[in-house]
């Protein structure tokens, strides 16, 4: 049987997050195996097509207001029915709103006949910050969340074992922020990019260098001969992030803290890694 973890990881936490459990797995005598769904070739299928009866499925998501990234969804929804074989869900989220990811990638796990293990939202430093002195929930994932991470872990190779392993229903993954109301529907990730989008290229101040076509996760950014942008932004702004020419912009650069820190009163959500087995 083998241990499969997949992720999407813009800013670097949820992969860090990724390894985290693949070694906690690989220390307890498991198969693992790990998969970046980043760039141009990542594809379902090299999993799809492997999965087993038995298996366990780790997949990985930042939260993105509120909800999985595009990509992850995708790939879940790419997958054939696998029954027998194992789920968990696991996302990393900014201390603001972690809304429904896990329910949401839970369910289309269940859609493909996969039984879910349990879910982990992993506290992560907020990756819109990064121009920040203080960001939210600046320092983690710390070891106090890496802790915690490989006792998720150890209680879901547990309950891999069993001889009928208990399973949740994706409901039970749904930790919606009861204080706020879950307004996450009007978190949607479709809904801000009319307010951050689009990006703005500075042709005196790029030099071609091609480090946002090589960042972007969803191969959204292509050269001709300067930096070119599709419709397949997933607000990740690693090409802002990661430009040492400052050549890529949003008209809404100025804004990002005070918009952070604006829904983090909204939704009232506790800052800490939570899992759910």
């Amino acid at each position: 049987m083998t241990i499969w973890v997949t992720y999407l990881s813009p800013a670097g936490t949820t992969r860090q997050v990724a390894e985290i459990i693949a070694r906690e797995a690989e220390q307890k005598g498991q198969s693992v195996k790990l998969q970046d769904l980043a760039g141009r070739e990542a594809e379902g299928g090299q999993i799809s097509e492997k999965l087993s009866p038995g298996d366990v499925l780790f997949v990985g998501s930042p939260v993105y207001a509120g909800q999985p990234v595009p990509p992850v969804m995708e790939f879940l929804s790419g997958l054939p029915d696998a029954p027998g074989s194992l789920a968990v869900p696991f996302v990393t989220y900014g201390g603001v709103n972690g809304g429904r990811a896990l329910y949401d990638m839970a369910k289309s796990m269940e859609a493909k006949n996969l039984q879910i293990l349990g879910g982990i939202k992993v506290l992560a430093v907020h990756s819109l910050l990064w121009q920040s002195d203080d960001p939210v929930a600046n320092g983690h994932p710390d070891a106090d969340d890496t802790a915690k991470i490989q006792e998720f872990v150890r209680v879901i190779l547990d309950k891999k074992e069993a001889e009928e392993p208990t399973t949740l229903s994706p409901e039970a993954l749904d930790y919606k922020n009861e204080m706020a109301g879950n307004p996450a529907e009007e978190s949607r990730l479709e809904g801000l990019k009319s307010n951050l989008l689009p990006l703005e290229l500075d042709t005196d101040a790029c030099t071609q260098c091609g480090i946002c076509v090589d960042c972007c996760p969803t191969a959204n950014i292509a050269l001709s001969p300067y930096p070119e942008f599709g419709d397949q932004c997933i607000l990740c702004f690693s090409c802002l992030r990661l430009c040492e020419e400052n050549a890529v912009s949003s008209k809404a650069i100025a804004m990002f803290e005070s918009l952070v820190r604006e829904r983090k009163e909204f939704f009232k959500e506790p800052e800490e890694t939570q899992f759910f087995v």
